[in-house]
C-alpha cells in the first residue's frame, strides 16, 4: 500500500502537482516507515519548504531526529530545523538550542554559526554571540565571512565596554 502511494505522488510529480503529492507521500512515509524511506522523506520536506507548510516541516524533522543516535548524523537536520525556526516560524529561541547542539557536534559548520549568530543577535544574547564571532572569525573559509564576523565583534565588545562605563 505504501508503494502505491509513493507511485501516485510520483505521478502527481511528474504532471507538476506537486501540492497533490504531498497527501500521497505522507501516506506512503506512514505505511513504509521513516527509517526505511529516507528518500521519501527527503522528498516530502522539499515539498513542505515549497509550500510553506513549516509546522509539519518541523514535525517531520523531529520524527527523523528521534531515529538518528549518531550526533554528527544528527547535525543536517538540526541545521535545518534551526533555519526554518529562526526565519519561518520566529522561534529564536527554538533555533537557537538546535543550532547549538549542531554547533557542539560539528564545530566548523559555517550555515550553523552564521544561523546561530543570526539567532543570537535576535536574542541579544551579547556574551554567547562574542563565542560565536569568535569562532567564525578563527573558521570561516572566506576572507569576506573572516571580516564580517570579526567587525561584528568588535562593534559588540565596544558596545559593551561603553555599557561598562556609564555603569
Amino acid at each position: 500500500r505504501g508503494r502505491l502511494h509513493r507511485a501516485l505522488a510520483r505521478l502527481y510529480e511528474s504532471l507538476d502537482l506537486y501540492a497533490d503529492a504531498i497527501e500521497p507521500y505522507e501516506a506512503a512515509l506512514e505505511a513504509l516507515g521513516a527509517a526505511s524511506e529516507a528518500g521519501l522523506t527527503q522528498r516530502l520536506l522539499a515539498l513542505y519548504e515549497r509550500y510553506g507548510m513549516w509546522e509539519r516541516h518541523q514535525r517531520l524533522c523531529g520524527a527523523r531526529l528521534d531515529g538518528l543516535t549518531d550526533v554528527l548524523e544528527r547535525v543536517p537536520t538540526l541545521v535545518r530545523m534551526g533555519r526554518v525556526a529562526l526565519r519561518y516560524l520566529d522561534d529564536a529561541k527554538g533555533a537557537r538550542r538546535m543550532l547549538e547542539e549542531s554547533t557542539s557536534a560539528s564545530p566548523r559548520r559555517i550555515d550553523a554559526l552564521e544561523l546561530l549568530w543570526e539567532a543570537l543577535e535576535r536574542l541579544d544574547e551579547r556574551s554567547a554571540l562574542v563565542k560565536v564571532l569568535r569562532r567564525l572569525e578563527s573558521v570561516h573559509p572566506k576572507e569576506s565571512g573572516r571580516r564580517d564576523a570579526a567587525f561584528r565583534l568588535a562593534s559588540v565588545l565596544a558596545d559593551a565596554d561603553a555599557l561598562g562605563e556609564a555603569r
